[in-house]
């Protein structure tokens, strides 16, 4: 049933004020930083395909990347240098999330909504701000945004313009990730089991119908390999039995949490002591079961070191949502308002400050590459993953095309070298004067933008080596 608009109190009111100035301060943080999350893996590899071919570079048909991409794309199109379509690229991530924000608390009036997207935000990000281009936390926002569309209105009240607003929205979450699918069926079983929810029947239909179709249609009609290998780490709840908890992941996600995660353990408690007050004892078994279970779920999937912090991270932002909704519908309208306002400045304080202490890390990793490419920037080559440091470097995949990216943005020209698993196989590249050559693409320099190519390298091809 439906609620009153009571649900949204004077503290939720001040919370989302909170949350303007916190969006502020990332957004400075995405500028300060701008380089540390641009080049860097899938950024590197998306502005490259924006200025190689001039559109907006999406893959894997994941549309809701264009949101981000759509300063960067005119800033290409104005002619902007590459420093300005990465400091725009960079921004424009933030923005997805402040513009989601700004439309949940203010045009749309429900800052419940908009609170929970801070939360996923700061409550114990990270590692992934500096991975920006995950797919997981855009998608978080918009379906938050959907929410706030549908919340407390009779479905007959929503206007034709925004329930196609909305299903084209909710269609942009089913191709962004799987994991968006479990958030909103989480958040049904939990409205149910409350008692009160703030959508009619009719929009909850809705909602379902339309996300489960176009979850439905991109597994018949738009099946790609990547999305069917992520899900392959399933296997290890069989080889790791009975030894789960021995895991690599596990012992550095417990010492995580009193490092970098500690707001989870203290909002987790706050809610079920919430819960334990009201006697809502299957509201409790919920939400401990599935938070601690989807915990476990990631851990077990991923149990290696080989498995990156800020990828891991990003795994883990649905909890932000599991702990969001409890946390900002049930257990900060029981606070009075100045505590309250403490509490979410707290959390938004320790969140930006965690952000910006665990740049040293992407700083570094950057600083290495200036470093290589001061060396060994006016050579073609591929070296042997076993000669650099890998922690350091933490994947490889992209050195292509961040190599190219940082050269061309602070030396005024552009580098060939790849770090890779297996030079030995790529020698038949030292015939390749005249082209790039990047992990999975050999990219003729006529075929190349000179504004933002800039090789002068035609005499040799690349060499292996050297040893580091």
């Amino acid at each position: 049933m439906l609620y009153p608009l009571s649900h949204s109190p004077t503290n939720l009111k001040r919370t989302y004020r909170i949350g303007l100035v916190a969006y502020g301060i990332l957004l400075l943080l995405a500028v300060v930083f701008y380089k540390e999350r641009i080049v860097f893996l899938d950024a590197a590899f998306a502005v490259f395909h924006m200025v190689k071919d001039g559109d907006f570079a999406i893959q894997i048909y994941r549309v809701g990347d264009g949101f981000a991409r759509l300063l960067p794309h005119l800033a290409y199109r104005f002619g902007l240098s590459l420093q300005a379509i990465c400091l725009t690229y960079s921004v424009g991530f933030t923005l997805v999330f402040a513009v989601c924000y700004w439309v949940c608390g203010t045009w749309l009036k429900r800052p419940m909504w908009a609170v929970i997207i801070l939360l996923m935000n700061v409550l114990f990000v990270a590692h992934s701000f500096y991975w920006p281009t995950a797919q997981v936390p855009q998608g978080i926002a918009l379906l938050m945004v959907v929410c706030a569309l549908f919340d407390n209105r009779p479905f007959a009240t929503v206007s034709v313009a925004q329930r196609m607003v909305a299903a084209v929205l909710l269609l942009i979450v089913a191709f962004f990730h799987p994991l968006l699918v479990v958030c909103i069926a989480w958040m049904i079983v939990w409205f149910a089991l409350r008692g009160q929810s703030p959508f009619c029947k009719k929009a909850v239909l809705y909602m379902v119908g339309i996300l489960v179709a176009g979850v439905l249609v991109k597994m018949l009609f738009f099946r790609v390999p990547y999305e069917r290998h992520s899900v392959s780490g399933l296997k290890n709840f069989i080889r790791l039995f009975p030894h789960y908890f021995d895991t690599y992941t596990n012992h550095q996600f417990l010492y995580r949490l009193f490092t970098i995660y500690y707001w989870m353990p203290v909002v987790l408690v706050l809610v079920a002591a919430r819960y334990v007050v009201r006697r809502q004892y299957w509201l409790l078994v919920w939400y401990a079961a599935t938070i601690m279970g989807y915990l476990f779920l990631v851990n077990t999937m991923y149990p290696n070191a080989d498995t990156a912090a800020f990828y891991l991270e990003v795994l883990y932002l649905p909890v932000g949502v599991f702990m969001g909704l409890p946390f900002v519908f049930d257990v900060l309208p029981g606070i009075t308002a100045r505590y309250a306002t403490v509490l979410v400045v707290l959390i938004v304080a320790t969140g930006c400050w965690r952000i910006y202490d665990v740049h040293g890390l992407y700083s570094q990793r950057l600083q290495w590459q200036r470093n290589f490419l001061q060396q060994y920037g006016d050579r073609k080559m591929i070296v042997d993953t076993r000669s650099v440091d890998t922690s350091l470097l933490q994947m490889s995949w992209g050195t292509p095309y961040e190599f190219w990216l940082l050269s061309t943005m602070e030396q005024g020209r552009s580098a060939s070298i790849i770090i890779d698993n297996r030079p030995a196989d790529r020698q038949w590249t030292n015939e390749k004067r005249t082209h790039l050559v990047v992990n999975w693409n050999i990219f003729p320099y006529s075929e190349l933008n000179p504004k933002y190519f800039r090789f002068a390298d035609t005499v040799k091809g690349y060499e292996i080596g050297p040893e580091l």
